[in-house]
């Protein structure tokens, strides 16, 4: 198959799963308002809560129990109702809305399990809007297999391995050491040369623009020591991945290109800079251009999202980071995401409502920017669907304010001149160099998996696929679907059977769902790894 014809084939089939809009779901779905003179205080100590969640779970098994789907529907709340199962029941990354809808699926589910009837309250009782597992009879998870010595590996030998990881990165070193907690053993080939440079080669002054504590890989504890208000630099970011690869003795062969991959089904210095964007990776690089003494322009070519990092360093946000890694990301990687999606936006609106004004002087010279008050400002839609666009602001926007940076706003460069850029409007501006900083070209990796696989495609076995082939029967990455389920990653791809997998995100969800995608993989390795459950029942409640 040619490049032409397998783009085409990616372009016009059916994306599955199809992509919804995010904004377009909160609006149909807004959380329920309630009243704080109906929420009794004595009702939400902790022993109350416990007996009353013994209560409803009580009524959850008699309905279970005896199939009456309409009393297990009742259960639930009728204003809005969730239910997100990681691996729990269905095997898969699913979340169901309204009582019906998930009063069927739990009938189902649970049947398929053996289940019916016999689902408990451990511990006390907790807000956690999900059922996820986070183990395996089989194998309980032992961080202290992560201790024993690693593979001497080197580029020219054969490699049989349980799991062959593509990438050394953060996503791949999480996935790596869940995977040898549950005595699996995987083989990591990076690109570069050494851990961390994945890292260690971006722009200089590149850092992150989140809570430190919520950047944490599997198992660090107490490694990084530095918290909010810190933010990690490019090169403690490398040094984090280095360190981690050789603390826990993680397989990774480096300076390495896949040729080829093949899969059998059947065995399984300037003087003037234009930046050329405006939203994190731009800022960042007017910094150090304007440190580094350069004559800077930055052409924002629409409004930006912008949000002062002190909301997300927040205690009541992704600063609850620094009072428990482990605990924060029980509640946040759990939460259905229409509910984390809108919980998130409310507290970043009520922190821009008490200061309308801290904006002003960048409006004033000339910068479209959009604030948390916003009706478009919803962080998921740019974390979750653009995959980017907005701007964690950690000072940079002071220098738009005090004209050390020149702002272009509200065009489109069209055509490169002799001597710099032509815009929409048809201005020019003469630069000595141009900086493109306008977002990721892997946000679906149906379009970038031939080069990740390697080109070479020929072979005499029909049943062999190439890694053409395999592109071709990926799901779609990104965005979310109309659960509000990220779309293809961490759960199986039913066109290329149960042993392809893809990992990504940010760091959070690498730390979580690494252990979702290592159970998965543990389970089809053990023979154990029953069929995802893709059903959504229809019914008339």
């Amino acid at each position: 198959m040619s490049t032409d014809c397998l783009d085409a084939t990616i372009s016009s089939q059916d994306e599955f799963p199809p992509r919804a809009d995010l904004r377009q779901m909160l609006a149909r779905r807004p959380l329920p308002v309630v009243s704080p003179d109906l929420v009794d205080p004595i009702s939400m100590s902790r022993d109350e809560t416990m007996k009353q969640a013994r209560t409803i779970l009580s009524l959850v098994n008699d309905a279970l129990s005896s199939g009456d789907v309409k009393a297990l529907a009742s259960c639930f709340l009728p204003t809005q109702a969730y239910w997100k199962d990681q691996l729990a029941l269905t095997y898969h990354l699913r979340t169901f809305n309204t009582p019906g809808v998930i009063a069927a699926a739990l009938l189902e589910t649970t049947k398929l399990r053996g289940l019916e009837g016999r689902l408990e309250a451990d511990g006390t009782a907790e807000f956690v809007p999900a059922t996820p597992t986070h183990g395996l009879d089989i194998h309980k998870e032992d961080p202290q297999l992560l201790i024993l010595p690693g593979r001497r590996l080197d580029n020219c030998q054969t490699i049989d391995t349980d799991v062959f990881i593509i990438g050394g990165g953060n996503a791949a070193v999480s996935l790596s050491a869940r995977l040898k907690a549950l005595g699996v053993e995987s083989v990591m080939a990076e690109r570069n040369a050494s851990p961390g440079d994945n890292w260690a080669r971006r722009y200089d002054c590149m850092r992150f623009h989140i809570p430190t504590s919520a950047c944490d890989l599997p198992y660090m504890g107490k490694w990084n020591q530095l918290r909010s208000p810190h933010l990690l630099s490019r090169d403690e970011l490398a040094s984090q991945v280095r360190r981690y690869v050789e603390t826990f003795n993680l397989n990774m062969i480096t300076s390495t290109r896949i040729e080829s991959t093949q899969y059998d089904p059947a065995s399984k210095l300037w003087e003037s800079v234009l930046i050329v964007g405006s939203a994190n990776t731009a800022f960042d690089v007017i910094e150090d251009t304007h440190a580094a003494g350069l004559e800077t322009t930055m052409v924002a070519r629409s409004p930006t999202y912008v949000i002062p990092v002190e909301y997300l360093t927040d205690k009541r946000s992704l600063g609850a980071h620094d009072l428990g890694v482990e605990e924060t990301d029980w509640l946040l990687q759990t939460m259905p995401t229409l509910v984390d999606a809108q919980l998130s936006a409310g507290l970043l609106t009520q922190f821009a409502s008490e200061e309308p004004n801290r904006y002003h002087n960048l409006s004033n010279a000339g910068f479209s920017v959009i604030d948390s008050c916003h009706p478009d400002a919803v962080l998921f839609h740019y974390l979750l669907e653009r995959a980017g666009g907005h701007y964690v602001d950690v000072g940079g926007t002071k220098l738009l304010e005090d004209g050390r940076v020149r702002i272009k706003a509200g065009v489109e460069p069209v055509a490169y001149t002799p001597t710099g850029l032509r815009f929409s409007d048809n201005s020019t501006i003469d630069v000595d160099a141009v900086v493109w900083c306008t977002g990721f070209a892997d946000k679906d990796i149906r379009h970038t998996a031939r080069e990740i696989l390697g080109r070479h495609t020929h072979t005499e076995n029909k049943n062999v696929l190439t890694s053409e082939d395999i592109a071709s029967r990926l799901d779609a990455t990104g965005g979310v679907d109309l659960e509000g389920e990220i779309r293809g990653m961490w759960k199986r791809h039913p066109r290329l059977g149960d042993n392809f997998w893809i990992m990504g995100g940010f760091t959070s969800q690498h730390r979580w769902h690494s252990r979702t995608l290592a159970l998965q993989i543990k389970a089809a390795l053990e023979g154990i790894l029953p069929p995802a459950y893709r059903e959504t029942p229809t019914v008339g409640i």
